[in-house]
């Protein structure tokens, strides 16, 4: 199993412009395509996945089926929706329901950066030390 990370594109991103092979190479995570969630977790058996941007419009599923059945086979992947300027209004409950982040197509590749710099800040903070810190500061 590769322990460098890697970044699922689940869903089909052949639309995108951006250079997506290039996408988490500056965080020295891969990036690889899956085309249903069968395939990602036939990834995570093999490599260490850090995080999955869920193309919600190409999964002939709900969104939040996407983002539930990704979040059984990938439990330690940050998921990240990316939808449609249709479903914007719908974010926050992604968010509630479990997405670490959402962004709207067509991807940019700042707020791709961005958000895959929460998720490696994100992975260099255990959640026990962000409870314990936020504990600190109510009290």
């Amino acid at each position: 199993m590769s322990k460098a990370g890697c970044v699922a594109l689940l869903g089909d991103f052949s639309d995108e412009r951006l250079p997506l092979s290039s996408i988490g190479r500056e965080f020295s995570w891969s990036a690889s395509r899956v085309a249903n969630i069968g395939e990602l977790e036939a990834l995570c058996r093999w490599t260490k996945v850090v995080a999955v941007l869920i193309h919600t419009r190409t999964l002939n599923m709900p969104w939040h089926l996407a983002l539930s059945l990704a979040r059984a086979v990938a439990p330690e992947a940050r998921v990240v929706i990316c939808h449609g300027a249709g479903e914007a209004s719908q974010a926050r409950q992604m968010t509630d329901e479990g997405a670490f982040h959402t962004l709207l197509l067509p991807l940019e590749m700042r707020e791709v950066r961005q958000s895959l710099g929460f998720i490696a800040s994100a992975s260099r903070t255990p959640l026990g030390a962000l409870v314990a810190q936020a504990c600190a500061e109510v009290a």
